[in-house]
């Protein structure tokens, strides 16, 4: 059975190492240290293989040891167990995680990289809060007092999180194509699609259930916004369309001409997706660097999309929306330019290139 001095050991190995926990994360976080990624010279195969590997001896090891320190939270009685367990991750887990981080190679995509550098940090932030509240609750248990409902639910709360956190860095993207993928379609596509969305849903209120949009492009906007409905039920309380029935008529024709373009955009994002990014093969270094180039030009124009729908709302005058609306436009060909040579010549999707440059 545990000693007084054994719980006492115990809860100051959890105190330290949540905060070792929090220091990496905070360490992981500076930009200098990329420079270690940069030195690196481990090769990855482009399957993910090595990686799968590695992530999937870490995060088992990591899940055990979490499995028991969370199960002393409220049983002194394990706190052996416990304590060998946190011994473990601060001598052996959290410099494997260290390390696997470290030797992970720039030369494999700076998206690849960004998602795990993040993957990594909120399993980091997941087990200091894991291991914050298992003291917590350890300090009451061992002191003969009562838990309190919150604080259990917070721990077994945060034993999930830090599982959920595991499995989501051993699932991590296999290759910088998938990274950019998964960043594109989850990321990037669905802020344009939503920003199309709410402008027609508001012209369609106001011309009584039809808008101009093709139903082609609405349908397609929807099911890309879709994964970003809070499935409330309720309009947002933004007051995006007050005011809408004192618009002038050239501002209405305006903001059809918005909203036929934004639906265009999104259709152009999903045509990237599908034309591009899956039929992207070779794991070449020429294709890392495509790829990672066009996370950045995604990310603009989808800005651009937000800053013309903005301008509609906020803007009564047509010669102040119409600036945003060109540059959309110019932008959009620009990267329908970049686009086209990864597309195969025969792609009936290239029609949809050829009605962005027809528009811009």
């Amino acid at each position: 059975m545990a000693t007084n001095e054994t719980h006492v050991r115990y809860l100051k190995t959890l105190v330290q190492l949540s905060k070792q926990c929090a220091t990496i994360e905070s360490l992981i976080g500076n930009p200098e240290f990329r420079q270690y990624n940069r030195d690196s010279t481990l090769q990855l195969d482009a399957e993910g293989t090595m990686l799968r590997a590695m992530t999937e001896d870490l995060t088992t090891r990591i899940e055990d040891e979490c499995t028991k320190i969370a199960l002393s939270f409220n049983n002194a009685d394990v706190a052996v167990l416990g304590q060998a367990a946190a011994d473990r991750m601060i001598k052996e887990r959290l410099p494997l995680l260290v390390s696997f981080i470290k030797t992970l190679p720039t030369s494999a995509g700076e998206t690849f990289l960004d998602a795990y550098l993040a993957l990594t940090r909120d399993l980091l932030s997941r087990l200091a809060a894991l291991f914050t509240s298992v003291a917590e609750s350890f300090a009451l248990t061992v002191g003969g007092r009562t838990l309190p409902k919150d604080l259990q639910q917070r721990t077994l709360s945060n034993a999930q999180l830090s599982w959920d956190a595991c499995k989501a860095l051993h699932g991590g993207p296999r290759n910088n194509l998938q990274a950019v993928r998964r960043k594109w379609v989850l990321d990037i596509t669905p802020l344009v699609a939503d920003a199309a969305r709410e402008l027609g849903e508001t012209l369609a209120e106001d011309s009584g259930g039809e808008v101009g949009g093709s139903e082609e492009n609405a349908g397609k906007d929807s099911k890309a916004g879709e994964k970003q409905d809070d499935g409330d039920g309720e309009e947002d309380d933004d007051g995006i369309s007050d005011g809408i029935a004192d618009w002038s008529v050239e501002k209405r024709e305006l903001a059809q001409e918005v909203l036929n373009y934004t639906q265009l955009v999104t259709e152009f994002y999903m045509v990237v997706d599908k034309a591009c990014l899956r039929r992207s093969q070779n794991q070449n270094a020429e294709l890392v660097a495509w790829l990672d180039a066009l996370v950045p030009q995604g990310q603009a124009l989808s800005g651009d999309v937000d800053e013309v729908v903005c301008a509609v709302w906020e803007e009564d005058e047509v010669d102040n929306i119409r600036p945003f609306l060109n540059t959309l436009q110019e932008h959009a060909r620009k990267m329908a330019s970049a686009v086209r040579p990864r597309m195969d010549p025969q792609a009936p999707e290239l029609t949809v290139l050829e009605r962005l440059a027809a528009k811009a």
